[in-house]
Parts: C-alpha cells; structure tokens; sequence
C-alpha cells in the first residue's frame, strides 16, 4: 500500500472525514450517514476501515459487531458492510487490502463473519473464503377480521414511540431462531434510511412492526415487543 495513504478506524468524530465518507457512500450507494450521526445512533459499534488520502476517504469497509440470540445461545458475529472504492482508485487492491485486514483483526474474536452481497460482486467475496447462502421468505394465507384494530404509523421523530421502540430493541422478547440483540442503532440506520413509512405501533399487542403491503400481500419485516409472540 502506498506511504500516502493512511488506514482510519474511526472518522464520525472528525467532521471532515466524515463528510468525505458520506459523499462516497452517497455517490456509491445513495445513502447518507449523516441524519444517523445526528440521531445519535452511530455508535462505537459501526467501524469503517478507511483509506484516507489527505483529508479524502478513498475506500471503505465498514464492521459491525453484533451480538445474536441463536436458538437460546448467545452469538457474536461480524457483519462487513459499506464496501465502497472511490472510481479514481479502483483496480488497486485497496478493498482487496482492507477486508484482508478486517478478517485478520476479527477471526479470532468472533462466531463468524457474514455480509450481504448485491449480484455484481457474487464471485469477488468467495475469494476471501465466504461461501454463498440462501434466504428464504415463508408465507401464509391469512384472513383478516373485522374486529382487527387498524395498525397506526408512527413517526421516529416522536421521542415517546422513539424512547419505547429503543427500549424493545434493547430489551425485548426473542420471536425468532436467529435474533439480533441490543443494537439499536443498526436498526434506526435501516428504520431512518428504507423504512421510515413502515414503522406501526400495534396498540393491542403492545408491540412494534414493521411491515409494508402490495397488492393484497403483507410483508412483515420486523416485530419488537416485550411479548414473545404466542403470548
């Protein structure tokens, strides 16, 4: 690697770098770090590995570490994510570089490393010796009763719901085989980023969901509560 360029762990609180950072991941995957960062949800738990060339972020892999409920058991796992090289110093080996290191430092303090790849990169990540999974979807045929109180969009910017959906991420009931726990700000990034319209208070249940429905076919993401769900 080149003397000029300087491996930074942590850039949120370096304002120039951070900004340099949200342009590269705006211009590579139309995202923007910065509403997060002011939320106060980025936290010492999303670390990017930059590349840093003067006060320029030129690539990036970023780490989350995680920890998940897996069957009873408790798992901690890393999830690589935001791999993003600048057009001006691609076919480098930078990113080749950077999760090269991010695998070193990690292997031996973790269950496992896993990330979700889009299909243009499907052959350039079993290099590093990650092997491809499926994901499944299950569905079910359901009837709704007239007697179902209507699910009511919330807003994250309420501090009350945002206080509360806080504190079931944190805290809540486990309602599936693999759950992760206790972080939060993970899920607003996603919440704030894709899903802020999707966001319901179930008032009966006491629970939060978040959900969408197309044509007639109700997609449910996520469930936060301090209910298991047969409760």
């Amino acid at each position: 690697m080149r003397e000029d360029y300087k491996l930074c762990k942590h850039i949120k609180d370096n304002p120039k770098l951070r900004k340099s950072f949200n342009q590269l991941a705006f211009r590579t995957f139309q995202l923007d770090f910065e509403p997060w960062y002011e939320m106060g949800f980025w936290k010492d738990n999303y670390i990017p590995f930059s590349l840093v060339k003067g006060e320029q972020v030129i690539v990036n892999v970023s780490v989350n570490p995680m920890v998940f409920d897996c069957m009873g058991e408790e798992k901690h796992y890393i999830q690589i994510g935001t791999v993003m090289t600048d057009p001006q110093y691609r076919k480098q080996g930078l990113s080749r570089y950077l999760l090269e290191t991010v695998i070193q430092e990690y292997k031996e303090k973790t269950h496992g490393i896993y990330l979700f790849a889009n299909p243009s990169v499907l052959d350039f990540y079993p290099k590093f010796g990650f092997t491809k999974v499926a994901q499944y979807e299950y569905q079910k045929k359901i009837s709704c009763s007239q007697r179902v109180k209507t699910p009511r969009k919330i807003s994250l910017d309420d501090p009350v719901h945002a206080k509360r959906l806080t504190e079931m991420i944190e805290r809540g009931a486990v309602n599936s085989r693999l759950s992760m726990r206790g972080n939060p700000g993970l899920v607003f990034f996603y919440l704030a980023q894709f899903m802020k319209d999707q966001v319901y208070w179930l008032e009966e249940q006491e629970a939060y969901a978040v959900a969408e429905e197309e044509n007639g076919v109700l997609r449910l993401v996520e469930l936060f509560s301090f209910h298991t769900a047969d409760t």
